[in-house]
């Protein structure tokens, strides 16, 4: 749902109960308003305080798991930021295969796993990858002297892979419906009561009908916005991934020989001298 779609949602909500009103009011003697009021005003103070402490305990419960999601995010990006960093410290063969899985993994995440979690659907080949990474730390070949770096990698990848799990628990996890019925028909009799309220001027019950209408309807849609942290307009980033997944690519550059960087990039400037095309840019050093 875009903010677009939720005010939209909102003032339509508003419009149509304000419209109600003062279709009521055409309709309805005034009297038979004032009949009604006292026994209204009663039902709505009470409806109002079981609306207030049941709404504050929902969203009080969707915002904690939003920012448990969010944490979970922070954390799972910090494991594999340290994984990488720990892996630039290895040999050349083992640290190549770790930081190439470990690439796969985040390309992977971002790629298929980030769409699908907008489905509430885990990426099987996301989790493929994850697996083959730990496989990749656990029987890459180093030294004696790199076995206390397999144990911090081992940890992260422990770290790393709760975190993952929290994400994926928190995509599937959501309001139960009874609960979301018992908001609704709360809310809806308190706007009924609203409308059986006595009031000189039809116009501005209408008004405050409909304020009140829109209020209740914004409540409503911030819960349901942040019970779906990954599909929603508030729906959390992937920046997190997106910065670890550049970090990774920086230490793969730099490991890779200086001659190695511009090899088969064809160079304009041999072009214009009359050297054939197809050499690469290292050709023109010499």
């Amino acid at each position: 749902m875009s903010y677009t779609e939720l005010g939209g949602l909102v003032l339509g909500t508003g419009l149509v109960a304000a419209f109600t009103c003062a279709l009521l009011h055409r309709i309805v003697h005034h009297d038979r308003f004032r009949r009604y009021h006292e026994v209204g005003y009663a039902v709505f103070l009470q409806l109002g305080v079981i609306f207030a402490v049941l709404l504050a305990f929902v969203f009080n419960g969707v915002w904690s798991d939003y920012n448990t999601a969010s944490r979970a995010i922070d954390s799972e990006c910090a494991s594999l930021h340290g994984i990488a960093i720990l892996s630039d410290r290895l040999p050349s063969p083992a640290r190549d295969a770790i930081l190439d899985d470990l690439r796969a993994y985040l390309t992977t995440a971002l790629d298929r796993e980030w769409p699908d979690m907008r489905q509430r659907n885990a990426s099987q080949a996301a989790g493929a990858r994850f697996q083959l990474l730990w496989q990749t730390v656990e029987t890459v070949n180093t030294g004696p002297a790199d076995n206390q770096i397999r144990g911090q990698l081992l940890s992260l990848l422990a770290a790393a892979h709760q975190s993952r799990e929290t994400r994926l628990f928190q995509m599937t996890q959501s309001v139960p419906g009874l609960v979301w019925s018992l908001l609704i028909i709360f809310a809806s009799a308190l706007i009924g009561c609203m409308l059986v309220f006595a009031a000189e001027a039809s116009i501005s019950k209408a008004v405050l009908v409909g304020v009140f209408t829109s209020s209740l309807t914004l409540a409503l849609l911030t819960v349901h916005v942040l019970d779906f942290p990954f599909e929603s307009a508030q729906q959390l980033s992937s920046r997190d991934f997106n910065e670890t997944l550049e970090k990774v690519d920086h230490l793969i550059a730099a490991a890779k020989p200086p001659g190695s960087r511009g090899v088969g990039v064809i160079d304009d400037t041999a072009v214009s001298l009359g050297r054939p095309a197809f050499l690469p840019t290292l050709c023109t050093y010499f």
